[in-house]
């Protein structure tokens, strides 16, 4: 019986140690750039954006999108589709902050 106490006692500390945590304080982005290889590409053609967030302890998290889904279009990874001729703007916007965005301008044609 007092093996089942002592592992009880051991379990309800441990209970309270980790509830006794503190939390780690949020980190806010301060910069947001797109990296790209390219700012032009063809119609039918696609291009892979990456965004870097900064401080790297941050959330890292952004939303893309674009500001004509006529000439370009944007998947939640950064691939940009080229549709039609034109200038279109390509936006990532963090998901922690989002006044914070950074844009890249990219002409299809």
């Amino acid at each position: 019986m007092k093996k089942f106490r002592l592992l009880i006692i051991i379990f309800v500390l441990l209970g309270l140690v980790t509830a006794c945590k503190p939390e780690k304080t949020p980190v806010n982005p301060e910069s947001i750039t797109i990296n790209s290889q390219q700012s032009e590409l063809e119609v039918n053609g696609s291009l892979q954006l990456t965004a870097l967030v900064l401080p790297a302890e941050a959330e890292q998290s952004v939303v893309w999108s674009s500001s004509d889904e006529t000439i370009a279009t944007v998947d939640n990874t950064g691939k940009v589709l080229g549709l039609s001729a034109g200038t279109v703007s390509i936006t990532a916007t963090s998901t922690k902050l989002t006044m914070m965005k950074a844009t890249e301008a990219n002409t299809a044609g």
